[in-house]
This record gives C-alpha cells, sequence and structure tokens, in this order.
C-alpha cells in the first residue's frame, strides 16, 4: 500500500513493523560461539571434584520427605561457579580452581534435584551446609554470596521439622535436640 509522504502510519502499521524488526533469531541463524577450551590443570580439577563429590548419594534423599531420585548424578556448586571466577577473576589460575573445584562446596545431586535447585523451586538450605563448606566460603570473602545461594529455614519450615525425625541421622527430635545424634535445631 502506498502512502503519500504527509500521512501518518496508523497504529496498526506501527505495530506490524515493530513486530518484523523484534522478532527472535531463529537458533543457529547468529554466529556460532566457540566452545571455551578448559586448560588441562581445569580438567583435571574438574574431574577431581567431579569423582569426589559424586561418591556421595544424591543429597536431597532422605532430607527432603519423598524425594525420590530420577536421573544420573550431577555435581552442584552450592557456590555459584560465575560468581566464583567473577570473584578471582584477574587472580592465579591456581587460586581460582583451589576454591571452584574444592569438593566441600559441592553437593551430589540427582538430575531431577538438579533442575529444582537450579530452577529455584527446591533449596539447599543454610542450616544444612558443612562447616567445611561455610569455613572455605567466609575464607575467601563470599559467605555472603553463599548465604544468597542457601538462604536460612524459615521460621514455619523450622516449627514443621519438630514433629518428624532428625534429617541427619532420622533419630528422634525432643524439643530442639535429636535423642540419638545430638543435632540442634533453632527452632524459635
Amino acid at each position: 500500500m502506498k502512502r503519500s509522504a504527509g500521512l501518518k502510519r496508523s497504529s496498526l502499521e506501527q505495530n506490524r513493523a515493530w513486530q518484523q524488526r523484534s522478532k527472535p533469531l531463529k537458533r543457529g541463524t547468529g554466529p556460532k560461539a566457540k566452545p571455551k577450551r578448559l586448560s588441562a590443570a581445569e580438567r583435571a580439577a574438574h574431574r577431581h571434584f567431579q569423582s569426589a563429590v559424586l561418591a556421595y548419594p544424591c543429597y536431597l534423599l532422605g532430607r527432603r520427605e519423598g524425594h525420590v531420585c530420577e536421573g544420573r548424578k550431577d555435581p552442584h556448586h552450592l557456590l555459584p561457579a560465575r560468581a566464583i571466577r567473577q570473584h578471582f577473576m584477574g587472580r592465579d589460575e591456581a587460586e581460582l580452581l583451589a576454591v571452584l573445584y574444592a569438593p566441600a562446596i559441592g553437593c551430589p545431586l540427582c538430575r531431577r534435584a538438579h533442575d529444582l535447585v537450579e530452577a529455584g523451586i527446591e533449596r539447599i538450605w543454610w542450616e544444612e551446609l558443612t562447616p567445611e563448606c561455610i569455613e572455605l566460603a567466609t575464607s575467601v570473602g563470599m559467605e555472603g554470596r553463599l548465604r544468597l545461594a542457601c538462604p536460612e529455614r524459615p521460621r514455619s519450615e523450622r516449627r514443621r521439622m519438630l514433629g518428624r525425625g532428625c534429617p541427619e541421622c532420622a533419630g528422634t527430635v525432643v524439643g530442639e535436640v535429636c535423642g540419638d545424634c545430638g543435632a540442634v535445631f533453632a527452632c524459635g
């Protein structure tokens, strides 16, 4: 349709023109990103991290009521790998690898649990972290980032735990202490 120079475009024509410009690119049409090549030291550290973390069963098995494992196990970084890389940017590669692939900040998750944790549907709570994980994060100045990734369990969730068995050993919780292993639960 031809328009004269003095006429404005209708809002419908403007909307169609905008839609044509803002269509997303189809996959595979843009420039290909080259896969990042890992150094030999990083490949070795990653293999060690995987074997050390995957030696244990799924982290949520026995800690979450009704959790059934599905799929293969994956090692999960409790401190996000991207945050660690940003924190150590410009430092020695050995320092970065020592923290990035430290087994203390990893936990094994089945594929289903990993997807749930990554999507934010399921959480790994601060109270469930090992002291080694917290010590490592504190020593490199990333405890705040770890608290973001693994927040404290809400009070309503803590109160609900009192009627159940201990998540550590499945023993009987009496008050705020497990009668079998002595684990303490702050449920105030």
